[in-house]
């Protein structure tokens, strides 16, 4: 009830963050790039909230953080994302998940690439690029501040956070 759409920057084009659907007619891989504070992470939980209540998908949000539990060498992402949902109770046998994943099912929302530790980020751009050609049929979005070299996630359309306007400010405050 509180969150204020903040919109995105694409090519000069303000895109709305309403729904994923702007984000999607972009491309079914969107990276956002915006510096701390922004509204990211809030955008991402409020896109998964947006996502489960329309049920055109399964929304999944990834704290990317969580990536440097794993070894280098053994990164995985279809791991990471499979114990997460473990961690909310869904009780999905391994062989129906991975089929569910080629009908297209889920919409991937994967929180702060830049929190990522150093060691393991080039290794986890390349394990989500190759999750992402494997399961081309599930969207993917992904948060990062710009600091973190975002580059090995090429197959990604690179779109910037809009900072909140004086009246998204305003409503934001009215709200709070």
């Amino acid at each position: 009830n509180v969150y204020v759409s903040i919109g995105i920057n694409h090519g000069g084009k303000r895109i709305s963050t309403d729904t994923i659907d702007p984000m999607l007619r972009l491309s079914n891989n969107v990276l956002i790039l915006g510096t701390g504070g922004i509204g990211k992470s809030m955008l991402m939980r409020y896109l998964f909230l947006n996502t489960a209540n329309r049920g055109e998908y399964v929304p999944v949000l990834l704290e990317l953080r969580k990536v440097s539990n794993q070894s280098v060498g053994n990164i995985s992402i279809l791991d990471l994302i499979y114990s997460s949902m473990e961690e909310f109770d869904v009780k999905l046998p391994r062989d129906q998940f991975e089929y569910s994943l080629r009908l297209g099912k889920y919409l991937f929302l994967m929180d702060g690439f830049d929190e990522i530790k150093d060691s393991h980020a080039l290794e986890t751009a390349a394990a989500i690029q190759m999750f992402c050609a494997k399961y081309p049929k599930n969207p993917c979005i992904i948060t990062s501040r710009p600091k973190r070299d975002t580059s090995p996630l090429e197959t990604f359309t690179s779109v910037e956070s809009l900072p909140l306007t004086k009246e998204q400010a305003i409503l934001l405050a009215s709200k709070i």
